[in-house]
C-alpha cells in the first residue's frame, strides 16, 4: 500500500497491527513503526515521520534487527534532511548504509546512492567508513 501511494490506507492498516500489539512479535513492531513513518513522511509530515521511525529505531536496536535498522536510520536522514538538519541528516544516513554494507544489503545499497553518493563525494569513502564505525560505536551497536 505505501509503495503505490495509499498512504492513508497504509497508516489505517498498519494502525490496525498495532492494535493487537501484544500479539505480535516485537521484530514485526519495529517495521510497523518503520512503515507508519515511512507513510507521514511521503505525506511531507517529518515530525510525525521521524516520531514513528525512532519509534521503530528503539525496537529494532533492542531486537537486534541490523537490516531494520538500516533501513530506519536511512529513513531518519532523509527526515532530517528534509527538515534542512544537514548533520543529523548525513550522520543518520552514514549510519544507515555503513550498516547495509556490513550486511551486505547490496540491493538497498544501490537504492540509498542518491543520499550517500554526495557525502562519500565530499569526505571520501574512508572518511565514511571511520565515520559509519564511530556512529554505530557511539550508538552502542558495535555488537551488531
Amino acid at each position: 500500500m505505501i509503495l503505490r501511494g495509499f498512504w492513508d490506507e497504509g497508516l489505517y492498516l498498519n494502525q490496525r497491527v498495532l492494535d493487537e500489539e501484544s500479539q505480535i512479535e516485537k521484530r514485526l513492531l519495529g517495521t510497523t513503526y518503520n512503515n507508519i513513518g515511512g507513510s507521514y513522511d511521503n505525506k511531507g509530515e517529518w515530525d510525525k515521520a521521524l516520531a514513528y521511525y525512532l519509534k521503530s529505531e528503539k525496537i529494532r536496536i533492542e531486537v537486534c534487527d541490523r537490516a531494520g535498522l538500516a533501513y530506519t536510520y536511512f529513513n531518519i536522514g532523509a527526515v532530517y534532511l528534509e527538515k534542512n538538519d544537514t548533520k543529523n541528516g548525513e550522520d543518520s544516513i552514514i549510519l544507515g548504509v555503513y550498516i547495509a554494507v556490513t550486511q551486505g544489503m547490496k540491493h538497498e545499497l544501490s537504492q540509498m546512492e542518491w543520499a550517500l553518493g554526495p557525502i562519500i563525494e565530499r569526505i571520501g569513502q574512508e572518511a565514511f567508513i571511520e565515520k559509519g564505525r564511530s556512529l554505530c560505536k557511539a550508538k552502542g551497536l558495535s555488537s551488531l
